[in-house]
This record gives structure tokens, sequence and C-alpha cells, in this order.
């Protein structure tokens, strides 16, 4: 054998060495691939896993966060109360409550009996149906309870109101600000919202008034400056709004808070005075006729 030939040999030998390391390089990375794969396959599962068992534990979401509503007696001062406090709740604890037909269920469990006799007729045919939509429900209560000429009922009420002679400020401004937001009088400018008020003042509030250098012109400041003049004309001026009972003892303003009810008479907000009767005549709305206090 030759030079030549040994060289050839050698060199074959090398070649084949090199592609057998090269064959266990190649595999050695693919078992590698593999088993990176596997992991990354294990860790999602893993997460998945993980996800799933979050899911099913309670959380702070799955319990309610607002309280339940008194049930709704279907009284005009119960109504405006009940339905913004129920529609929040509806929309706050959706997830708690529910899917539709629960909501339309849990707004006729907040209502009382005779309230849900009023709309057995619609229960009966939304079961008739399948039927479940919450707002033909609210739509139903709507028209049995709410008053569609409201907000032209208290502008008239508004613009008539007046500060009895005897009677504290903050009373007063309980009034006033009521028919203002329910006659959506809060939208006017402040100069008109503080024309309307200056202009219903009693006597003597408008006398202090004018001893006043400046007023401001802003609504909530112009309040602030009747609330300090106030001396607490008819025992209630020290700032604190009284109502019911109470407010006919001191001269204040009561507000009806009962069980009166459209279906039964129209919504009397407020007992009040008036004022050519004298200031010891109260009016009771309930009998239409007025009483010595």
């Amino acid at each position: 054998m030759d030079q030549t030939q040994l060289q050839q040999i050698v060199q074959q030998l090398v070649q084949q060495a090199l592609q057998d390391q090269e064959q266990r390089f190649t595999a050695t990375i693919a078992e590698l691939r593999a088993e990176i794969a596997g992991v990354h396959k294990e860790n999602s599962t893993l997460k998945t896993d993980v996800i799933a068992k979050l899911l099913e534990k309670p959380t702070s979401s799955s319990k309610p966060k607002l309280p339940h509503p008194d049930k709704f007696d279907g009284s005009l001062p119960a109504w405006e109360v009940w339905y913004p406090e129920i529609k929040a709740k509806l929309r706050i604890d959706k997830q708690v409550l529910g899917d539709e037909e629960s909501h339309f269920w849990y707004i006729y469990g907040r209502l009382e009996k005779k309230v849900q006799a009023l709309v057995a007729p619609q229960i009966a045919s939304a079961e008739r149906d399948q039927d479940y939509k919450t707002q033909t429900l609210f739509d139903q209560l709507s028209r049995l309870c709410d008053n569609p000429n409201a907000k032209r009922d208290a502008e008239d009420k508004l613009y008539s109101l007046s500060q009895f002679n005897d009677q504290g400020f903050n009373p007063f401004l309980a009034a006033f600000e009521r028919l203002m937001y329910k006659a959506e009088a809060n939208k006017w400018t402040d100069d008109a919202k503080i024309a309307l008020l200056r202009r219903q003042l009693n006597d003597k509030m408008k006398r202090r008034l004018k001893t006043q250098i400046s007023v401001p012109s802003n609504y909530a400041e112009f309040v602030k400056v009747l609330q300090h003049l106030d001396d607490g004309a008819g025992g209630n001026g020290s700032g604190t709004r009284v109502f019911g009972k109470e407010a006919a003892k001191t001269g204040g303003d009561p507000m009806v808070i009962g069980a009166l009810t459209r279906f039964e008479e129209e919504d009397s907000e407020y007992y009040t005075e008036e004022e050519d009767k004298g200031p010891k005549l109260l009016y009771n709305p309930d009998t239409g006729k007025y009483r010595k206090v």
C-alpha cells in the first residue's frame, strides 16, 4: 500500500467519523427540542389548570355589592326612590343576579303583594311566551306609578312656591330644590336659579339680603349666604332640615313619605300651608282639609 492509498483511507475514516458525529449532534438537538416542546406543553396545561381553579374559587365579584332595595309599595314618592335604586342593583350586581329571566323575577320579588297583583296579567303573559324582558316590566310599572306630567307639574309648583313668614330657610330650601330637580331647573343658569329663589323669599329674608354689600353670582354660594342670614324663623333656621311630624311642630315643611299612590290620588309631595289661611293651619292632602296646629 503506497502513501497515496493510505491518505485516502485516513480521509475516508475522518469523513465517516465527522458524519457520525454530525448525526449524533443532530439527534441530540432533536431530543432537546422535543423536551423543550414538552416543557412548554406542561406549562400551558398548568396555566390552564390554575386559571380554571381560580375561576372556581368565589371572588369578590361574585358577591353582591349593593343591598337589596326595599319592596316597592306602589306610591309615587317610593317609585322615585325605588326605580333608580333597583336599576343600579341590576347593573352593578348583574353577574350575581344571573341572566335576563333571573333579573325579571328579581324585580317581581321586590314588589309588594298589591303591586304584584297589578302586574299579574303581564307576568302571566311573560310565562306563556317565555319572554322575560326586564324593560317591559319596568315600562308597565312606570305606566302604573309614574306621572307623565311630572316635569310640567313640578315647574308649576316651583314657580308658585314661596317661603312662609314663619318658615325657616332650610325647610323652604328643601322644598325648592326638590321641585327644582323634578322640573329639571337645576340645568338653568345660576343667574336664573338665584333670581327665582330670591323672588320667593319671605319679606324678612329679603330685607336681610339687602343689607349685604354684594351677593355671590354662584347659586351654591348664594344659598350659603341665605343660610347664614337665617335666624331660625319658625324655630327651624339652625341649618337642620326637619321633615314629617317634627317639621309640623316647628313650622317646617313636612314631606309626605307615606303610602299615597297615584292609583288613589295625585302626588302630594309636601304638606303646605296656605298663606291666606294663616300660619296656624296645616293642609293635609289625605283629607283635602286644613287643621289647626
